[in-house]
């Protein structure tokens, strides 16, 4: 099943209708802690702020510590990949 959403307001949304949007903070948490990078999340944060806890994330990664984000895009890809 091939989904297109326009942003990630419109995808955070139909994660919670199909209540897979815990699932997702879930595995957000799990992909940064097996990254080695501290992310400040928890399963009750709102989409909204979810959106600007990794925005900001990504840029301080990028910006900052490129190699980090550079373990965090790889361990994302390879692991998909192993499937």
């Amino acid at each position: 099943m091939v989904l297109n959403f326009s942003d990630s307001t419109e995808l955070l949304a139909t994660a919670e209708k199909a209540e897979l949007y815990n699932k997702l903070v879930a595995q957000l948490i799990k992909d940064f802690g097996l990254a080695n990078i501290y992310i400040d999340l928890s399963l009750e944060i709102l989409p909204n702020e979810l959106k600007s806890v990794l925005k900001e994330k990504i840029y301080r990664l990028i910006m900052e510590r490129f190699s980090e984000y550079l373990n965090l895009f790889l361990y994302r890809r390879c692991s998909r990949e192993s499937f």
